[in-house]
């Protein structure tokens, strides 16, 4: 069981107001698991570690941080890294507040803030879906249900100890970028997909421009002037609780069920690609 911020008591939740920190924000929770990830593993075989329930913010989420598009972006890449220390399955919790809580709990009622969707109306919202899923249908096309894909996080990548924590703790340059390359088997030298995710917070109200930044890839591609297709997640900003304006591939999902175009960006050769502010890119 893992959460990342706490909001069960009036006292807590204004340590949770907003995403602070979008990128490698788990990391450093995750990367102590590490040891233990790799004891069970070596006792239990290579699919035994299994995270059981996880989310961003215990007690059934924050109202405008666990179902906006910050949510999304931020449970696609703690996903896409447990993946790559060896985690075999986590879980998203989803479902309402608990049964019998103390009486200075938080979310009473209705179904949680960091769920995918509303199957019922409840008095937390109508009928809908929200960002986080177009988060997992990433998840599902970079991993999918293969048995031998591999995978690592290439940026901000290992130190000597296995861990992906600098000493800045998370990627300071422009962009506060993850990568993560997928190879299809064991001998592939190059990667058949990447999964480039810019991580800078950018919400939709903001007065300056919004940022981007420039990602070169040519050296993982498998040969010069190879031509790479790029599937976009991306909103209007990290405040974003809109699914009909979140977008993947050009498409929404505010249904659950895609609406639109498919919208493929093909990069010429040079490897260079433009992520605009809280995208995720794939190949």
């Amino acid at each position: 069981m893992a959460w990342w911020g706490r909001r069960c008591t009036v006292r807590s939740q204004y340590r949770v107001l907003v995403f602070s920190r979008l990128s490698n924000s788990s990391y450093r929770y995750l990367d102590l698991w590490q040891p233990r990830i790799h004891a069970v593993q070596s006792q239990l075989g290579p699919d035994s570690f299994v995270i059981g329930e996880f989310n961003s913010v215990s007690c059934s989420g924050r109202d405008n941080v666990s179902n906006t598009f910050g949510q999304a972006m931020w449970l696609l890449d703690t996903t896409l890294y447990t993946a790559s220390i060896n985690v075999s399955r986590v879980y998203a919790h989803q479902g309402g507040p608990l049964a019998l809580q103390s009486a200075t709990q938080l979310n009473h009622g209705g179904l949680s803030l960091y769920n995918l969707w509303y199957p019922v109306e409840n008095q937390n919202g109508p009928v809908q879906v929200f960002p986080a899923y177009s988060a997992y249908l990433s998840v599902s096309e970079l991993i999918g249900g293969s048995t031998s894909l591999q995978t690592a996080n290439i940026f901000p990548g290992r130190q000597v100890n296995g861990s992906s924590i600098t000493t800045a703790e998370f990627d300071p340059s422009a962009g506060q970028l993850s990568v993560y390359g997928y190879w299809d088997s064991p001998n592939a030298k190059y990667p058949a997909k990447l999964g480039i995710l810019n991580l800078e917070m950018y919400n939709s109200t903001a007065t300056y421009p919004r940022p981007n930044v420039t990602v070169d890839f040519s050296a993982y591609l498998a040969y010069p002037g190879q031509v790479a297709t790029a599937r976009t997640m991306t909103a209007p900003g990290t405040d974003i609780k809109e699914t009909n304006v979140t977008t993947r591939a050009g498409q929404t999902f505010a249904t659950g069920v895609a609406e639109g175009t498919l919208v493929e960006e093909y990069r010429s050769p040079g490897g260079s690609a433009l992520a605009s502010m809280l995208k995720s890119k794939q190949r």
